[in-house]
């Protein structure tokens, strides 16, 4: 019944970029906290552990805070869980209309327990939607709103959810621990 603390940084360090795995009993809660000093302000955003999906969904925005005249963006980190094999990505990016943006976010192929981050998607600028996510192996994903370049947040990230099929078929990704075969 207790907790643990530890600090890879402190607010005042320069940019890290990297990612951490915890294997541990289905009992411990881990969080994970980022941190930023932007000039005298700080700012924090928490995210929770998972144990990683083949399928997830965000919400993205891409628009200027008008209050402030600042961009917004929307941040993904993702992590290949697969220790063997190489982590191929496709994501659809949607306006909340449902209508598709080509290109709107490409990832590259990610080595077996590498990790990718990135927030510049030239496509999304000015809008706003989900992207829908599928992965050829398990990985952990985080996601982050900034506001300008300062401010920032968490955002949900939904795993396992289900996509429409380009031929208008809709399809699942299904735990196999359910029992249930894909077809």
């Amino acid at each position: 019944m207790g907790s643990a603390y530890f600090e890879a940084g402190g607010a005042q360090s320069p940019l890290k970029v990297a990612w951490g795995q915890v294997n541990a009993d289905v009992s411990i809660v881990v969080h994970g906290l980022f941190r930023n000093n932007a000039g005298g302000t700080h700012y924090e955003a928490a995210v929770a552990s998972t144990a990683g999906a083949m399928a997830f969904e965000i919400p993205f925005d891409a628009t200027t805070f008008a209050p402030s005249n600042v961009p917004m963006y929307t941040g993904l980190a993702i992590a290949n869980l697969d220790t063997a094999n190489s982590a191929n990505i496709s994501c659809s990016a949607r306006e909340g209309s449902g209508n598709l943006i080509d290109n709107g976010v490409t990832i590259p192929s990610i080595k077996p327990l590498g990790h990718w981050a990135n927030y510049i998607f030239p496509a999304l600028t000015g809008r706003r939607g989900t992207l829908d996510c599928v992965s050829t192996t398990k990985v952990g994903v985080t996601a982050l709103r900034f506001l300008g370049t300062a401010a920032f947040s968490s955002l949900p990230v939904i795993l396992e959810v289900k996509f429409q099929a380009p031929a208008g078929y809709v399809f699942t990704t299904v735990p196999p621990s359910c029992g249930l075969n894909a077809g």
